[in-house]
């Protein structure tokens, strides 16, 4: 079996029993119930986000893996088990979290007999255009559309943009997208403001500004915001104006100061 749970996601009070089961009668309303550890036996168990595992239940988990024993809550006696494949992963650097205590030593070691170290996404662009791909393909059949491509613009977008989130706001970027969508393309107008908004600012942030004063910059940053929005709303004064939330003469004021046509 296979058998996965993100700690992050269950309350610390409750943990304990899905872990390790439960007895019948060991606290109010209680019956007899496997914990993980003992669905997964024989198969692996996958914990995510074991950084948010109490370090109390760190310690009978550390046991567990020594002993490859397991006890369900009010029982008498342990359970022997058989090996175990134990997968673990950390939203953190696993370092940082043991040295502000979030992570036992004595489990950090036990599980980094293997270890693999995921680079984000913004260091391995090569699997953007085939996670976009796959995602075109999993929200067509979810949403019953036909979405054919994307627009080489938007291309060219994904693959500048850092990507904070990884995957997941890759993913959840794409549905946003596939919802704003009426056509067959996906477009650079389907795509999230945020994401243009902070490539503006990335672009910026690329362009040597060191040593400029604080208003120049400001100013830079301004016109790339102004210059993407009216771009994006097919060069109407009035729908950028509404997007930005200033007046339409401020607008125009900025434009003609910035030059921007």
């Amino acid at each position: 079996p296979f058998i996965k749970q993100n700690c992050a996601s269950i309350p610390s009070t409750l943990l304990e029993s899905i872990l390790f089961g439960t007895t019948k009668g060991s606290y109010t309303g209680a019956k007899d119930t496997p914990g993980l550890f003992e669905l997964a036996d024989g198969g692996t168990l996958f914990l995510d986000e074991i950084n948010s595992l109490p370090l109390a239940l760190q310690g009978k988990f550390l046991r567990v893996l020594e002993s490859h024993k397991s006890k369900r809550l009010g029982a008498v006696e342990e359970q022997e088990m058989l090996q175990d494949m134990i997968i673990a992963a950390v939203n953190e650097d696993p370092e940082g979290c043991v040295e502000r205590n979030k992570i036992r030593e004595d489990i950090f070691y036990r599980l980094c007999v293997l270890r693999y170290d995921i680079p984000g996404l913004y260091r391995r662009k090569g699997d953007i255009p085939l996670l976009m791909e796959y995602f075109r393909k999993h929200y067509n059949k979810k949403f019953h559309k036909q979405i054919m491509a994307y627009s080489s613009e938007v291309q060219d977008i994904f693959l500048a943009y850092n990507w904070p989130g990884n995957v997941r706001e890759l993913k959840n970027v794409i549905e946003s997208a596939f919802h704003n969508n009426h056509t067959a393309i996906l477009t650079r107008n389907d795509i999230p403001n945020y994401i243009l908004s902070r490539l503006a600012v990335d672009t910026m942030h690329a362009e040597d500004v060191r040593g400029l004063p604080l208003h120049e910059m400001l100013a830079r940053y301004e016109v790339l915001l102004i210059e993407d929005a009216y771009r994006r709303n097919g060069g109407s004064l009035t729908k950028t104006a509404a997007e930005l939330q200033v007046s339409k003469q401020n607008l125009a004021y900025k434009m003609k100061k910035y030059n921007i046509r």
